[in-house]
């Protein structure tokens, strides 16, 4: 299908005419602010919109906002943004961990969390963050604005809740604790600018006597979307951390997920890498 058009606004309320008339048109259209995935996904034939349209101009969604208990993203903040944000270093510190993993200095100065949000790869690196933080997605037409948690928002292989006139506008969540621990890993072919085989996002506070007051486990790359160990985060939720329960929680890990073989790695290898990874993250707490 070729190309029909392409659309560079000036403002939102344009953007958003932009997507509502398109829609109306029944016109597929793809928003474009990077373009790190995007157009490779056009240049290889996975995607073929009829119209683009790009955001550039839209300078206000490249903000990361703080209030006093909550943090705002706009749809183009870049990962080199989040890297070297103060403000995510002290209240988000999974998301620069994530960030510094993404690919080469280029693709880390190009890609945003609203290129995450939109191609919903399984894969996205900035995705188990985000659902471990319990972000929501912040969705305008010219119908209005709804939010959805970003562990909805996710449908599946390349789709997400994202309806045809409507503009990403970033993702907002509550800033993490000073107490609570943020854990990040990923596997991938080489040790950096790889694509990940499994990652590994989590949010952990625990008492002085080492009980788990608060948990949110995150895998990536493991099924169709990011998704929780919730058996795991359910046994390890109240008790004290201990050597035996980690052992545990890694066998329940290690069977909450169905992961499947293709190109990148094999099922058997990304289950082992699931206990494998929240035993390392485990034992760093004790």
């Amino acid at each position: 299908m070729k190309l029909q058009g392409y659309h560079t606004p000036k403002t939102l309320e344009e953007t958003l005419s932009i997507l509502d008339a398109e829609a109306k048109r029944g016109r597929s259209a793809a928003v474009l602010a990077g373009g790190t995935d995007v157009m490779v996904r056009m240049r290889e034939g996975r995607m073929r919109p009829e119209v683009l349209v790009q955001i550039e101009a839209l300078s206000d969604l490249a903000a990361i906002d703080e209030s006093a208990a909550a943090i705002r993203l706009g749809a183009r903040v870049s990962f080199a943004q989040l890297m070297t944000s103060k403000v995510i270093a002290q209240h988000a510190e999974v998301l620069a961990l994530a960030s510094r993993d993404v690919g080469a200095p280029q693709i880390q100065s190009r890609g945003t969390i609203g290129g995450q949000l939109g191609t919903a790869s399984p894969v996205g690196d900035l995705l188990p963050p985000l659902v471990a933080l319990e972000a929501e997605v912040i969705a305008r037409s010219v119908d209005g604005e709804r939010r959805v948690p970003v562990e909805s928002w996710l449908r599946g292989v390349g789709v997400c809740d994202r309806r045809p006139n409507e503009l990403i506008m970033g993702v907002e969540f509550r800033k993490v604790s000073a107490a609570t621990r943020s854990l990040w890993h990923k596997a991938g072919p080489r040790r950096a600018q790889s694509i990940s085989k499994v990652s590994f996002a989590a949010l952990i506070r625990l008492s002085a006597e080492r009980r788990v007051e608060h948990i949110r486990l995150v895998f990536g790359a493991v099924a169709v979307t990011a998704k929780r160990a919730a058996k795991t985060e359910a046994l390890l939720a109240g008790q004290v951390l201990t050597p035996a329960l980690i052992q545990q929680a890694q066998q329940t890990a290690m069977m909450e997920f169905t992961p499947i073989t293709d190109l990148r790695s094999t099922d058997a290898y990304r289950r082992r890498m699931v206990g494998v990874m929240l035993r390392r993250g485990l034992v760093s707490l004790l």
